[in-house]
């Protein structure tokens, strides 16, 4: 599937530059292939196995450059267990990701929950994607 969308002037000149340069910068100059090693926050990487616009390699290649302790890879897809091939687009707007992608980041979400000052799992018999009560 293809998906098109309006694009900013901003943000197609951002990826004609990084296409032209072969780098991934902000019109500030900042570079974030450079940054990456310095990242030290929590990170979850969610990634579509068929995303032709953040290909699974590029962004394995981003994870792997991160330079924070506590990281984790998740990749989403049939070949993987998922009911359906995860694109771009399909990871905030698919069929599936009420019951297969939601509950991965609320449940990372909790588990990084600095205010409760303990780490906490799911109950699916109380929560769910759709009533968080």
């Amino acid at each position: 599937r293809n998906v098109g969308s309006p694009i900013s002037v901003g943000v197609l000149s951002e990826f004609g530059r990084a296409t032209r340069d072969r780098r991934w910068t902000g019109r500030d100059g900042f570079d974030y292939e450079e940054g990456f090693p310095r990242a030290r926050v929590p990170l979850r990487f969610i990634v579509g196995e068929h995303d032709l616009l953040i290909r699974p390699r590029c962004a394995r290649g981003a994870f792997d450059r991160c330079g924070a302790e506590d990281k984790d890879w998740i990749m989403l897809g049939r070949a993987h267990g998922q009911r359906t091939d995860y694109g771009h687009v399909d990871l905030g707007w698919g069929r599936a990701v009420v019951e297969e992608l939601h509950p991965l980041v609320l449940e990372w979400l909790m588990s990084h929950d600095e205010e409760e000052g303990r780490a906490n799992s799911l109950d699916p018999a109380r929560d769910s994607a759709h009533n968080l009560t």
